[in-house]
């Protein structure tokens, strides 16, 4: 154990620094909110038997985030539909981290992207059955209040939750 985050290795402020032009190229507007929903494969080994965000709770998400602002969806899984990888992002999958940078809020269902996310200052939702089984993510949680996690099952308190953070991003912003 160690008493810090491997993202710092690579999101540390003297290693990755936000371009605004990379914003641009994924067409990321100034005037408009900007979501990320991001979807693990749930492929690994230590996934077998868990589950993360499914395309039901995935579409509910995005029907949420969209009344808010535009919303990016990046997917391990190579999908076609609706719940595929934004285009740009698809293109430019190195630039995740400056979309995460950028956005309002993270939805994933990501140990990673949950930890990148808040130490790129970014609010995460974290929605697995991981949660609350990552020390780390944990410790983020409540030392930092940079995030919150959930279970999938728990649908509606983590719906009631994205709803409340969305009125205070509204009154932020």
């Amino acid at each position: 154990r160690y008493r810090s985050l491997k993202s710092l290795a690579y999101l540390h402020p003297t290693r990755f620094a936000l371009d605004r032009r990379d914003s641009r190229i994924l067409g990321v507007p100034e005037s408009r909110r900007v979501f990320v929903l991001r979807r693990s494969a749930y492929s690994a080994s230590h996934d077998r038997g868990r589950n993360g965000i499914d395309d039901d709770l995935a579409r509910e998400i995005v029907r949420v985030l969209s009344t808010q602002g535009i919303v990016y969806i990046s997917s391990e899984d190579n999908r076609q539909d609706d719940l595929a990888t934004t285009r740009a992002l698809s293109r430019r999958p190195e630039l995740l981290h400056h979309l995460l940078a950028v956005a309002s809020l993270v939805v994933t269902d990501g140990a990673s992207v949950a930890e990148e996310s808040v130490v790129l200052g970014t609010f995460a939702l974290f929605i697995s059955d991981f949660a609350q089984e990552r020390s780390y993510l944990s410790r983020i949680e409540d030392s930092y209040g940079g995030l919150q996690q959930y279970r999938p099952t728990k649908r509606n308190e983590w719906l009631e939750q994205l709803r409340h953070l969305l009125d205070d991003i509204a009154d932020v912003e």
